[in-house]
């Protein structure tokens, strides 16, 4: 079958507290001698035309060339992050990293690109393709296509509901921070949990040596002072 060439946006997530890190921030971070988000940057700009960063602190981008795009629903989560990036992205399809990811591999670009490509031709409704990870998937280098961008609005919208409510108010009371679950919310509005609400198709990564050497690094994201 011959692709159909197509473009495909990237999107950073930029909103996390780096807790962790012992005070570091982690929009700030160097590794190996370079700002973390600069690496990230110089990685993606081979291979998209279309670099977002989903970030609310303006200030901790300046003399960066991503595309800022502010969260949907503020301290929502990282689905938020996606949804802005789904909304605001160029094209079809869009590939998801995080801001303490320094590693990038054009082999798993491509092997990603060549299922989107086939799934395009033959007009499958699949929402996003990612690596499986034993028994869970790796959210994370992985592509999301523009249109699960309605079913993430809806399960947030749902959520931001549930935390306006008495009940919510009451969780929030007694645990400190809304950790309830309740039928039809997605509980820390994780990423992995998407796939409970949308098609997703997963790939083998250990099928082929190129790709079982990328994985090792991959996936590997700096979330102590040790990983530095």
């Amino acid at each position: 079958m011959k692709e159909k060439p197509f473009g495909i946006s990237a999107l950073v997530l930029a909103g996390g507290m780096g807790c962790r890190l012992q005070g570091k921030d982690k929009l700030f971070l160097d590794y190996k001698g370079e700002r973390l988000l600069g690496r990230i940057e110089r990685q993606l700009k081979a291979h998209f035309s279309d670099i977002l960063a989903a970030c609310n602190r303006t200030e901790a981008m300046d003399g960066l060339g991503y595309r800022l795009v502010k969260d949907v629903f503020p301290g929502m989560g990282p689905l938020s992050g996606l949804l802005a990036g789904l909304r605001s992205a160029k094209n079809q399809w869009l590939y998801l990293l995080a801001c303490d990811m320094p590693y990038f591999s054009s082999i798993w670009l491509e092997e990603l690109r060549h299922r989107a490509a086939i799934i395009e031709e033959e007009g499958m409704d699949i929402k996003a393709i990612a690596a499986m990870d034993g028994l869970q998937h790796e959210p994370f280098h992985a592509l999301y296509h523009v249109s699960l961008a309605s079913i993430i609005e809806k399960l947030l919208s749902r959520q931001e509901i549930y935390n306006n409510s008495l009940a919510g108010q009451v969780a929030r009371g007694v645990k400190g921070s809304l950790k309830v679950a309740i039928k039809g919310s997605i509980k820390g509005a994780g990423l992995q949990s998407l796939a409970k609400y949308a098609s997703f198709e997963f790939l083998d990564m250990d099928k082929n040596c190129s790709l079982y050497e990328a994985k090792q690094k991959l996936f590997f994201g700096i979330n102590y002072v040790s990983d530095m």
